[in-house]
């Protein structure tokens, strides 16, 4: 499951490289704890060319209560199909055979834009959370579908995504404890991903996870449960990375090239504090 997600920087620099279009508002987007029912940037299929905001998870007609659905399985939902998560998991992808997601692979997919994402092990979920990120990517896309669909508690016509997980790499099953990982669509498989006339083989080729030294994380505290909690104390670390890095901490990173508030621009809001 990937319920919590970071996205503060990197926004124009995607749009310029990528010749995309985005409102002022999308441009100047930053949140660390971007949660279910939220909206957040993503690249869509039906105008892969401007960045839109869409609402994080929407709540399929048949079900009774107001819980977001969030993520969708690329093995499948069917009790033959993974329900094990086996992190060698050599079977199909099955999501093309869902009820719930057939058409929406197929015809509605898009790209979800994140600096990092949290998750926890299994049973402790965000009560134990990290950190996890890509080691050489400052900005990354997660693999999302999209619908349109009415709030009947508002009657509010909305545009959501889900996010697909996929079976876990060595990382996230044994330095995380997490039986699953979210899909992640490398930048040369962008326009694949989001060309509806890519063959649906290729599409779900790329629903393998990234290999686990791609990866990295450091365990964080407890405050990202809270949704109101945004802020960048939430990234900090409070342990040792899995795997060491000589260069750089993704915190350190992040700060030098605008992630949340520089050193510089924290003392002077200090000064100005004590004036």
């Amino acid at each position: 499951m990937c319920g919590r997600y970071t996205l503060v920087k990197e926004i124009k620099l995607l749009t310029k490289k990528f010749n995309l279009t985005a409102s002022p508002e999308i441009e100047a987007f930053k949140s660390f704890n971007i949660a279910p029912s939220q909206q957040a940037p993503v690249l869509a299929s039906d105008n892969p060319s401007t960045l839109q905001m869409f609402t994080f998870g929407y709540i399929p007609e048949w079900q009774k209560t107001r819980k977001y659905l969030i993520n969708a399985r690329s093995e499948g939902s069917g009790k033959y199909y993974n329900q094990e998560d086996d992190p060698n998991y050599t079977g199909a992808f099955h999501i093309k055979d869902s009820r719930e997601f057939r058409s929406l692979i197929r015809g509605q997919r898009c790209l979800i834009w994140a600096n990092c994402f949290f998750e926890g092990s299994k049973e402790e979920k965000l009560s134990k959370p990290f950190v996890v990120y890509l080691k050489e990517k400052r900005i990354f896309a997660l693999a999302g579908i999209w619908k349109e669909w009415v709030d009947k508690s508002t009657g509010e016509l909305k545009k959501s995504f889900a996010i697909l997980t996929t079976y876990p790499n060595g990382m996230m099953k044994k330095h995380v404890k997490h039986h699953r990982t979210p899909v992640i669509i490398q930048e040369h498989d962008y326009q694949k991903w989001l060309n509806l006339e890519t063959p649906l083989p290729d599409v779900t080729d790329l629903l393998h996870p990234l290999p686990e030294h791609d990866m990295n994380a450091y365990p964080v505290n407890t405050r990202v449960k809270n949704v109101r909690n945004n802020d960048r104390d939430i990234i900090e670390p409070i342990g040792e990375r899995v795997y060491a890095e000589t260069e750089f901490k993704i915190e350190e990173r992040l700060q030098k090239t605008g992630f949340g508030d520089s050193n510089a621009r924290r003392r002077r809001a200090d000064e100005k504090k004590r004036k």
